[in-house]
């Protein structure tokens, strides 16, 4: 029978890093072998999580609370927001260890509590506030072995124990964090006259540091650039993107898919953007992304943006 290495989830008031590295809850985790181990993550990465793993396993809110953006009475930044947000979090991860071992046990589940961001107080603005899954591989074995050595183990457990996990069976796989290795081809940025580009702020009332700025392409001479929260819905993404096309008369259609490449982001210089080429169709797709789902568009969030303050996206028409 699998079990959970994790025993304990503990909470910890928040903590704001300095030069605007945002607020960060320490986390502090009680494994079966008696370690204890801590870690960090922002609220947002919560709110990431809490919506990938629903959809992976089906959970109703009796099971487990979803996690949301909330507007709150209290002043940005207040005190008492935060100590809300703690309560919040404490009680979702105690609701969490309740769950079968086929969800505490998964994939995304461990990923999300053995990995630990880099944090720094020099970093440059693009860093600054990374998504803490931000994590490579040597950091986590070394921070924390435990985890690690258990989630090496975890594809050979869940075989020998298919029987056992037969009433999830239909769950989707989970794919691995690892970053993939692409080609990409580094451009300048600049504007012409024949550029018809549009720059939109999100009509969310998110924090900056909840939030990622999409570039989004329609053809050469069609862009849009909008910033969202990073708990965005599908819908309100598309929402957006077809309302800022549609200025520019480009009529796209409500089931809008979106795709990217997993090396398309921005580099933190002034007027310069790394952008992976777009694969011809008989080339290889592996590196491509599509959204065309809810569960697309959180997964991509949580395991592929999360370092990213900017992202590539281009319409599938």
């Amino acid at each position: 029978m699998i079990s959970c290495p994790i025993q304990g989830i503990t909470v910890q008031p928040y903590t704001k890093q300095q030069n605007g590295g945002g607020t960060w809850y320490p986390i502090q985790l009680t494994l079966s072998n008696g370690h204890m181990l801590e870690i960090q993550h922002q609220y947002a990465d919560f709110i990431q999580f809490s919506r990938l793993i629903h959809q992976q396993f089906s959970l109703s809110r009796a099971d487990l609370p979803k996690i949301r953006k909330q507007r709150t009475l209290f002043k940005k930044g207040g005190a008492q927001k935060y100590l809300q947000r703690q309560c919040e979090l404490q009680d979702f991860c105690r609701l969490l260890l309740l769950l079968p071992p086929v969800v505490t046990c998964s994939p995304v589940c461990l990923s999300f509590f053995s990995a630990t961001p880099e944090i720094s107080t020099t970093v440059s603005n693009s860093l600054k506030r990374a998504f803490s899954l931000k994590s490579n591989k040597k950091q986590q074995q070394q921070q924390h072995p435990d985890l690690a050595a258990f989630s090496r183990s975890l594809t050979i457990s869940i075989g020998q124990h298919q029987h056992q996990l037969q009433p999830c069976a239909s769950r989707p796989t989970v794919q691995s964090i690892s970053s993939r290795s692409n080609r990409c081809s580094t451009t300048s940025t600049t504007s012409t006259a024949s550029s018809s580009i549009l720059f939109a702020s999100s009509l969310s009332s998110t924090e900056e540091d909840d939030t990622i700025k999409l570039k989004i392409i329609y053809d050469v001479q069609n862009i849009i650039i909008i910033r969202v929260a990073r708990s965005v819905s599908l819908d309100q993404l598309r929402s957006q993107v077809i309302q800022k096309f549609a200025l520019l008369n480009i009529m796209l259609p409500d089931q809008l898919v979106l795709r990217t490449v997993d090396c398309a982001r921005y580099s933190s210089g002034s007027g310069s953007s790394v952008v992976c080429s777009v694969p011809a169709d008989h080339r290889d797709l592996d590196a491509d992304v599509l959204i065309a789902d809810e569960h697309d568009l959180s997964r991509a969030m949580l395991l592929k943006w999360n370092a990213l303050q900017k992202v590539t996206l281009r319409c599938v028409v």
